[in-house]
């Protein structure tokens, strides 16, 4: 992150692209959500209970300063606030994790060497709250729906729209040219290695997949957007909200 602070004190500001879903793609979105969430980890304190307990006046502060560094649309503001939300709860399970016991199983009465921008009074507050049985309850709820997860993705790092720009990059030299790739595409690649291994458990619904899209290009089933490809293919009905295949 030194080197972007030191592009911003010299004035330069950095243009972020933005796909046809409205999510960040090309060589400057990576370290743009880098910084994005360096500073929500450094600046939020972990002691509040929930993203809601945020101040709005902070967050305000926090986009405006990640806006001088790059060109950021104020629209664009909501989705930034939504992936700060989401990076100050994993930051808060990593430090859970990962850091409140050291190997000998006793309490680490003192912040991480790493994370020196945690008050020592916060971490210790921090802990206390981990070692409730009301926290207990919602950790063992938590693990219980992550357990449910069925489809691990093989590029989850990349995130559905850098890789979807990957995809369409490869196409296009080629000579194969597409604005964009289908649910149903992107998630059955999402789950391909990069020996085209698809991830065991992932297997038979890219079949199903595969046999979908035959089907919708010879015009014997439709692919709607409330049942699409996908959609058939996982046997489950598309909600409001919750859309598969395009990343958050």
């Amino acid at each position: 992150m030194s080197k972007v602070v030191r592009a911003r004190n010299k004035g330069l500001k950095f243009q972020v692209n933005w796909n046809i879903n409205d999510l960040p793609i090309g060589k400057h979105s990576v370290p743009m959500m880098s910084y994005w969430g360096t500073s929500i980890r450094t600046n939020v304190p972990i002691t509040l209970k929930t993203w809601k307990n945020v101040p709005q006046r902070l967050l305000d502060s926090l986009f405006e300063d990640v806006a001088i560094t790059y060109n950021i649309d104020p629209k664009k503001k909501k989705w930034m606030l939504k992936k700060a939300n989401a990076a100050w709860t994993n930051f808060k399970s990593e430090l859970t994790r990962n850091w409140i016991w050291i190997p000998q199983m006793e309490i680490r009465t003192a912040p991480p060497k790493q994370y020196n921008f945690i008050k020592p009074n916060d971490w210790k507050e921090f802990v206390q709250s981990r070692l409730t049985k009301e926290w207990e309850e919602k950790s063992a709820a938590a693990k219980k729906s992550a357990g449910g997860h069925l489809y691990h993705q093989k590029r989850a790092r990349r995130g559905y729209a850098r890789f979807e720009q990957d995809v369409i990059e490869e196409m296009a030299m080629k000579r194969i040219y597409v604005s964009s790739v289908s649910r149903a595409q992107l998630w059955k690649l999402m789950r391909t290695d990069n020996k085209g291994n698809i991830q065991e458990g992932a297997k038979e619904v890219a079949k199903r997949i595969d046999y979908f899209m035959h089907q919708a290009e010879k015009g014997e089933i439709e692919d709607t957007v409330r049942l699409d490809v996908l959609s058939k293919a996982l046997e489950e009905k598309r909600y409001g909200g919750r859309v598969r295949g395009v990343g958050v």
